[in-house]
């Protein structure tokens, strides 16, 4: 889920290990388990320190600590599994709908695009989006019949409150007073994706990435996975560094809005997900394809009527580089570029 940027795709074959100092792993169990205010804000304000400096480089970093135990993660995943097993009719009756503005649902190979200068036919990735439950009268709502719905709740309140942590977090980060972002996240636009990515078969190319080559346009995502696949884009490289997978980690992104509160200073990193093993530059052709592979993706967002502009501390002398806009028009615009690039 994405922008769509496509600047750093043609560049494939330069694949290298993201060194794990520009990767900072930030335990937050001293935020999240301290009883006392004054200690609980210290513990935010040395995890908002870590955070600051890879939003400032990456963009990207790894949570341990963050209360949400393996058993869950296990039982999505299983969850997960059996629903993407299912037959393609079976998992039709829970097709989304863009085309009359429902966010959420089930939706097959390459129907999303997130790169379409690049996959003309999409990518190569199957999922669905769920989000918190909504009444039968929402065209979100998500009725009874849903599988993985009771797990996928669980998950959903969890990764809400570790959303509303990590949202103390960057206040601090960004050197705000506390509960300057929480009004905007009131009423938020929270997302889980529930994604399943086929493996990628050699030679490699463009045009068969599980995730195009994109930036996330909300605040930040939250991301589990069963296995590696996710690279980020090193412009200071020109290369492809590839995010090691460590289990029961979780992976914490910067989307648009972030960057955009900071007037860009704060790094919203291009990415995409190669599922193949053992892949280096030199033998292209000779990469055996990745296991099926498996994430959660749970997206923080803002209120929809949420103006978002540069931060006052983030103008600095060269004035804003953004102009305000308003998020749900940021995210429908987004939504429809990425599910409708591959409709006729």
């Amino acid at each position: 889920m994405g922008l769509g940027s496509t600047t750093a795709s043609a560049s494939l074959l330069k694949v290298t290990d993201l060194p794990l100092a520009n990767l900072p792993i930030i335990n937050l169990a001293p935020v999240l388990h301290i009883s006392t205010q004054t200690d609980r804000t210290a513990a935010l304000a040395a995890a908002g320190d870590q955070v600051r400096s890879a939003c400032l480089d990456t963009g990207f970093f790894m949570v341990q600590g963050h209360g949400i135990n393996a058993t869950l993660f296990a039982d999505v995943f299983e969850a997960a599994g059996r629903f993407f097993d299912l037959p393609s009719a079976e998992k039709a009756a829970f097709a989304k709908d863009m085309t009359n503005g429902v966010n959420t649902g089930y939706f097959g190979v390459g129907e999303e695009n997130l790169d379409p200068q690049n996959q003309p036919k999409g990518d190569f990735k199957e999922g669905y989006d769920f989000n918190r439950h909504l009444g039968p009268e929402d065209p979100n709502h998500v009725g009874d019949s849903l599988p993985m719905k009771k797990v996928l709740l669980e998950y959903f309140e969890r990764a809400t409150q570790l959303g509303n942590t990590l949202l103390s977090v960057f206040e601090h980060a960004l050197g705000i007073p506390v509960d300057t972002l929480s009004p905007f996240f009131a009423e938020p636009m929270t997302m889980l994706r529930c994604l399943r990515y086929h493996p990628s078969v050699p030679p490699i190319s463009l045009s068969q990435l599980g995730c195009g080559a994109h930036t996330d346009y909300g605040a930040f995502a939250i991301l589990a996975q069963d296995a590696p696949g996710l690279q980020l884009f090193d412009h200071k490289r020109d290369s492809w560094l590839r995010v090691p997978h460590i289990p029961n980690t979780l992976i914490v992104n910067l989307g648009d809005i972030l960057s955009r509160w900071t007037n860009g200073s704060f790094v919203s990193t291009v990415h995409r997900v190669l599922n193949v093993t053992d892949y280096h530059e030199e033998q292209e052709n000779r990469s055996r394809p990745g296991k099926v592979r498996h994430s959660l993706v749970f997206f923080y967002e803002p209120a929809v009527n949420t103006v978002v502009d540069v931060l006052d501390p983030w103008v600095g002398s060269k004035g804003k580089q953004f102009p305000p806009i308003r998020f749900g028009d940021h995210l429908d615009n987004m939504y429809r570029q990425s599910y409708l690039a591959t409709k006729p």
